[in-house]
Protein backbone atom coordinates (compact mmCIF):
# COMPACT_ATOMS: atom_id res chain seq x y z
CA UNK A 1 0.00 0.00 0.00
CA UNK A 2 1.34 3.71 -0.47
CA UNK A 3 -1.04 5.18 2.23
CA UNK A 4 -2.38 8.23 0.35
CA UNK A 5 -4.36 10.80 2.50
CA UNK A 6 -7.41 9.03 1.09
CA UNK A 7 -6.32 5.82 2.14
CA UNK A 8 -6.45 3.55 5.59
CA UNK A 9 -3.16 1.84 6.64
CA UNK A 10 0.65 2.28 6.43
CA UNK A 11 2.93 2.16 3.70
CA UNK A 12 4.74 -0.98 4.48
CA UNK A 13 7.37 -1.51 2.05
CA UNK A 14 8.81 0.45 -1.12
CA UNK A 15 10.78 -1.57 -3.88
CA UNK A 16 12.35 0.40 -6.92
CA UNK A 17 11.78 -2.40 -9.79
CA UNK A 18 14.44 -2.25 -12.88
CA UNK A 19 12.96 -3.27 -16.48
CA UNK A 20 15.36 -4.42 -19.01
CA UNK A 21 12.72 -5.03 -21.23
CA UNK A 22 12.99 -4.47 -25.21
CA UNK A 23 9.61 -2.61 -24.96
CA UNK A 24 9.15 0.28 -22.52
CA UNK A 25 6.53 -0.19 -19.82
CA UNK A 26 4.32 2.59 -21.71
CA UNK A 27 4.13 0.76 -25.12
CA UNK A 28 3.82 -2.41 -23.48
CA UNK A 29 0.59 -1.45 -21.59
CA UNK A 30 -0.34 1.03 -24.84
CA UNK A 31 -0.21 -2.22 -27.37
CA UNK A 32 -2.19 -4.56 -24.62
CA UNK A 33 -5.00 -1.81 -24.76
CA UNK A 34 -4.92 -1.48 -21.35
CA UNK A 35 -5.67 1.34 -19.12
CA UNK A 36 -2.80 2.46 -16.57
CA UNK A 37 -2.10 4.84 -14.22
CA UNK A 38 0.57 7.62 -15.66
CA UNK A 39 1.95 7.71 -12.19
CA UNK A 40 3.02 4.37 -12.67
CA UNK A 41 6.05 5.34 -14.64
CA UNK A 42 8.15 7.56 -12.28
CA UNK A 43 7.80 3.75 -10.34
CA UNK A 44 9.58 1.79 -13.02
CA UNK A 45 12.93 2.24 -14.30
CA UNK A 46 13.14 1.49 -17.57
CA UNK A 47 16.94 0.60 -18.86
CA UNK A 48 17.05 1.59 -22.12
CA UNK A 49 19.14 -0.71 -24.84
CA UNK A 50 22.80 0.13 -24.93
CA UNK A 51 24.18 2.08 -27.87
CA UNK A 52 26.47 -0.68 -28.86
CA UNK A 53 25.71 -4.49 -29.55
CA UNK A 54 25.45 -5.38 -25.56
CA UNK A 55 26.09 -4.19 -21.95
CA UNK A 56 29.43 -5.70 -21.55
CA UNK A 57 32.33 -2.96 -21.62
CA UNK A 58 34.60 -5.57 -22.27
CA UNK A 59 34.87 -9.27 -23.73
CA UNK A 60 38.24 -10.40 -22.18
CA UNK A 61 39.84 -10.85 -25.63
CA UNK A 62 37.14 -12.92 -26.57
CA UNK A 63 35.97 -12.77 -30.00
CA UNK A 64 32.50 -11.87 -29.45
CA UNK A 65 29.33 -12.24 -26.66
CA UNK A 66 29.21 -15.64 -27.71
CA UNK A 67 32.56 -16.46 -26.89
CA UNK A 68 32.49 -14.89 -23.83
CA UNK A 69 29.18 -15.88 -22.33
CA UNK A 70 30.53 -19.88 -23.24
CA UNK A 71 33.51 -19.14 -21.10
CA UNK A 72 31.38 -17.64 -18.31
CA UNK A 73 29.61 -21.03 -17.97
CA UNK A 74 32.05 -22.52 -18.14
CA UNK A 75 34.06 -20.77 -15.10
CA UNK A 76 30.68 -20.50 -12.99
CA UNK A 77 29.95 -23.94 -13.66
CA UNK A 78 33.69 -24.93 -12.66
CA UNK A 79 33.93 -22.19 -9.59
CA UNK A 80 30.30 -22.31 -8.30
CA UNK A 81 29.80 -22.06 -4.30
CA UNK A 82 34.15 -22.92 -4.17
CA UNK A 83 34.12 -19.85 -1.97
CA UNK A 84 31.41 -21.22 0.65
CA UNK A 85 33.05 -24.40 0.78
CA UNK A 86 36.39 -22.91 1.21
CA UNK A 87 35.68 -20.80 3.94
CA UNK A 88 33.77 -23.52 5.99
CA UNK A 89 36.48 -25.93 5.48
CA UNK A 90 38.77 -23.33 6.53
CA UNK A 91 36.79 -22.19 9.40
CA UNK A 92 36.43 -25.84 10.86
CA UNK A 93 40.12 -26.21 10.77
CA UNK A 94 40.71 -22.97 12.60
CA UNK A 95 38.15 -23.79 15.27
CA UNK A 96 39.75 -27.05 15.94
CA UNK A 97 43.50 -25.68 15.77
CA UNK A 98 43.43 -22.37 17.38
CA UNK A 99 39.79 -21.66 18.72
CA UNK A 100 41.21 -18.80 21.17
CA UNK A 101 43.42 -17.02 18.63
CA UNK A 102 40.34 -17.32 16.05
CA UNK A 103 37.95 -15.32 19.03
CA UNK A 104 40.66 -12.91 19.80
CA UNK A 105 41.04 -11.83 16.22
CA UNK A 106 37.52 -11.70 15.44
CA UNK A 107 36.54 -9.57 18.58
CA UNK A 108 39.70 -7.44 17.54
CA UNK A 109 37.86 -6.75 14.15
CA UNK A 110 34.51 -6.30 15.65
CA UNK A 111 36.16 -3.55 17.73
CA UNK A 112 37.94 -2.19 15.11
CA UNK A 113 34.78 -1.56 13.19
CA UNK A 114 32.79 -0.06 16.16
CA UNK A 115 35.59 2.61 16.45
CA UNK A 116 35.16 3.72 12.74
CA UNK A 117 31.18 3.30 12.95
CA UNK A 118 31.62 5.72 15.95
CA UNK A 119 30.64 8.95 13.69
CA UNK A 120 27.39 7.20 12.21
CA UNK A 121 24.30 8.92 14.21
CA UNK A 122 21.09 8.84 13.96
CA UNK A 123 18.51 11.51 14.87
CA UNK A 124 16.36 9.42 16.50
CA UNK A 125 17.69 5.80 17.67
CA UNK A 126 20.39 4.20 19.45
CA UNK A 127 22.67 2.98 16.73
CA UNK A 128 24.66 0.12 19.70
CA UNK A 129 23.00 -2.78 18.08
CA UNK A 130 22.97 -1.45 14.42
CA UNK A 131 26.84 -1.16 14.34
CA UNK A 132 27.31 -4.60 16.42
CA UNK A 133 25.73 -6.73 13.34
CA UNK A 134 27.93 -4.25 10.73
CA UNK A 135 30.96 -5.09 12.74
CA UNK A 136 30.09 -8.63 12.68
CA UNK A 137 29.83 -8.80 9.12
CA UNK A 138 33.02 -6.83 9.07
CA UNK A 139 34.56 -9.48 11.35
CA UNK A 140 33.49 -12.42 9.21
CA UNK A 141 34.90 -10.77 6.28
CA UNK A 142 38.06 -10.26 7.78
CA UNK A 143 38.25 -13.97 8.56
CA UNK A 144 37.07 -14.71 4.62
CA UNK A 145 40.49 -12.57 3.68
CA UNK A 146 42.51 -14.11 5.77
CA UNK A 147 41.14 -17.84 4.43
CA UNK A 148 41.78 -16.32 0.81
CA UNK A 149 38.36 -16.43 0.13
CA UNK A 150 37.54 -12.75 0.01
CA UNK A 151 39.59 -10.94 -2.89
CA UNK A 152 39.95 -7.59 -0.59
CA UNK A 153 42.01 -5.94 1.83
CA UNK A 154 40.95 -5.36 5.74
CA UNK A 155 40.64 -1.41 4.02
CA UNK A 156 38.57 -1.76 1.38
CA UNK A 157 36.30 -4.46 3.32
CA UNK A 158 36.07 -1.81 6.04
CA UNK A 159 35.16 1.10 3.37
CA UNK A 160 32.45 -0.83 1.53
CA UNK A 161 30.35 -2.02 5.17
CA UNK A 162 30.48 1.79 6.45
CA UNK A 163 29.28 2.74 3.40
CA UNK A 164 26.11 0.37 3.73
CA UNK A 165 25.10 1.45 7.49
CA UNK A 166 25.77 5.15 6.31
CA UNK A 167 23.54 4.19 3.30
CA UNK A 168 21.41 1.54 6.18
CA UNK A 169 20.55 4.51 8.80
CA UNK A 170 20.22 7.32 6.59
CA UNK A 171 17.49 5.72 4.33
CA UNK A 172 15.99 4.39 7.65
CA UNK A 173 16.14 8.07 9.25
CA UNK A 174 13.92 9.14 6.27
CA UNK A 175 11.18 7.04 6.29
CA UNK A 176 10.58 7.72 9.71
CA UNK A 177 10.85 11.59 9.00
CA UNK A 178 8.55 11.12 6.26
CA UNK A 179 5.84 9.26 8.31
CA UNK A 180 3.54 10.61 10.63
CA UNK A 181 1.09 8.25 12.74
CA UNK A 182 -2.09 11.08 12.26
CA UNK A 183 -5.58 10.62 13.62
CA UNK A 184 -8.99 11.74 11.73
CA UNK A 185 -10.84 14.12 14.24
CA UNK A 186 -14.09 12.31 12.58
CA UNK A 187 -13.50 8.72 12.88
CA UNK A 188 -10.03 8.51 14.96
CA UNK A 189 -8.99 6.08 12.58
CA UNK A 190 -5.11 6.32 12.34
CA UNK A 191 -3.74 7.10 8.76
CA UNK A 192 0.12 7.75 7.29
CA UNK A 193 0.61 10.45 5.81
CA UNK A 194 4.13 11.97 4.00
CA UNK A 195 5.57 15.07 6.39
CA UNK A 196 3.89 18.45 5.80
CA UNK A 197 0.42 17.26 3.89
CA UNK A 198 -1.75 16.62 7.00
CA UNK A 199 -5.03 16.84 6.21
CA UNK A 200 -7.01 19.91 7.13
CA UNK A 201 -8.13 19.31 10.74
CA UNK A 202 -5.74 16.39 11.68
CA UNK A 203 -4.27 16.23 15.00
CA UNK A 204 -1.30 14.35 16.23
CA UNK A 205 -2.18 12.01 19.14
CA UNK A 206 -1.00 11.83 22.36
CA UNK A 207 2.42 9.82 22.14
CA UNK A 208 2.17 6.74 24.40
CA UNK A 209 4.92 4.26 24.73
CA UNK A 210 2.19 1.40 22.41
CA UNK A 211 2.09 4.45 19.97
CA UNK A 212 5.81 4.56 19.33
CA UNK A 213 6.31 1.19 19.50
CA UNK A 214 3.21 0.77 16.33
CA UNK A 215 4.69 3.61 14.54
CA UNK A 216 8.32 1.99 14.76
Amino acid sequence: GTARMTERGRRIWCMPILSTANRSFVRIMEKLGLEFDPAYVDRLMDVPAPAKTCMLENLHGHADIAAFFAHACELAEANHGWAGYHFATKFAEALRSSRAELRRDFEAARQEYLQAAAGITSSWRNLVRVHGRFATIFASGCLAIRFEALPLTKQELLAAILVCERDHVAFIDQEVRELRLLVTPTTGAPIAVAEGTAPAGAVVPVTTPFDRLRRY
